[in-house]
């Protein structure tokens, strides 16, 4: 496929045109959310004079930082374009050029596995988890830092079940902690962290401060979740790299193609179309790097997490591998796409 430079890409516009979705979470999504609190979002629709039409996704978390989903849009009308935006615009063009060409662009391309995403830690009893054991499942990513005091019980609770199964579990604190609340925390289930495969983001990222985590806790992995830029500076305190398409830049992730450490992508918890663009973006970087999709265990299982749609009603899951439906052009959703109500935007 060709690629383009963002200003290229940008001067290829004919126009734009968007559609709003709701999605409704079964549970909150993490710490920072208050309740199950409907998610807002838009699919894109850009015409490019080259290629013709294609289609991206475009999501907003506010509580973690973002600007709100009606400023992207004003945004994006005025092409003001953030790294958030310049993603949408990259993978709306990869669209347009499958749908002319009219393949689907999963036909070929090895799918990676996921770890199971769980917000509600407390769902997790005995049967539940020999439930995901017997699926597959290797490893449980668990939103934390909502009630630590719950939580750390909760987990040295289901300890011995994880090891029954052979499960792991990932903490996703979502920056929300300080370095004496990760520490109390950490203390508590010091017994069980035989269990924890890494924790991820416990604090907002300060090198001294990761460091202190990490001599006190030696062999505790941890994660580092929304990258940016240079990484040389880092990599001797983080174990893994999370890595978010919806967000990164593509030449960020892959200069750290030649890194020694296990990189895994999730997806932005967006909507279906979102999911595969995500997914898209790992196969290309896992294509090249066979061993790090062996140990790594992705993130792309979030549809889970919200009421079904017809969007998310296509999936499948098979060895813990999403799987998308291999039927219409470019990132599929051919017809539910031409069904939309399209606002012309520019």
């Amino acid at each position: 496929m060709k690629l383009l430079n963002i200003n290229s890409l940008k001067l290829n516009i004919e126009n734009i045109e968007y559609a709003k979705y709701n999605l409704k979470p079964i549970y909150a999504l993490n710490a920072k959310e208050n309740g199950a609190q409907d998610k807002e979002g838009a699919l894109l629709k850009f015409a490019f004079r080259d290629v013709g039409f294609g289609y991206s996704d475009c999501f907003s978390w506010e509580t973690l930082g973002d600007i709100p989903l009606s400023k992207q849009i004003e945004n994006l009308a005025r092409g003001i374009y953030n790294s958030h935006l310049e993603k949408s615009l990259f993978f709306a063009y990869i669209d347009a050029q499958y749908r002319a060409l009219k393949c689907n662009i999963f036909q070929d391309i090895i799918l990676p596995k996921n770890h199971y995403t769980c917000v509600n830690l407390f769902s997790l009893n005995e049967k539940y988890i020999e439930n995901l054991n017997q699926l597959g499942f290797s490893f449980i990513k668990l939103k934390c830092g909502m009630s630590l005091a719950e939580e750390y019980i909760q987990i040295k609770k289901i300890t011995p079940q994880l090891k029954n199964n052979n499960i792991k579990l990932r903490l996703d604190f979502n920056s929300t902690l300080n370095l004496n609340q990760i520490n109390h925390f950490l203390e508590n289930i010091k017994d069980c962290l035989d269990v924890i495969h890494f924790i991820e983001d416990p604090i907002p990222f300060n090198i001294n401060q990761w460091v202190e985590i990490k001599n006190k806790f030696p062999y505790l992995n941890m994660a580092l979740d929304r990258f940016y830029g240079d990484f040389n500076k880092n990599n001797n305190i983080v174990d893994f790299i999370i890595i978010k398409p919806a967000l990164q830049k593509i030449n960020d992730i892959f200069n750290l193609k030649g890194k020694n450490l296990p990189v895994l992508f999730t997806s932005y918890m967006d909507h279906p179309f979102g999911q595969l663009t995500a997914l898209y973006e790992a196969a290309l970087f896992y294509k090249n790097n066979i061993a790090n999709i062996n140990q790594s265990h992705c993130g792309f299982l979030t549809h889970n997490l919200y009421e079904k749609n017809i969007y998310s009603e296509t999936f499948e899951i098979h060895d813990t591998k999403l799987i998308p439906s291999f039927e219409g052009t470019g990132f599929g959703f051919d017809g539910l796409l031409k069904n939309e109500v399209w606002r012309r935007l520019l």
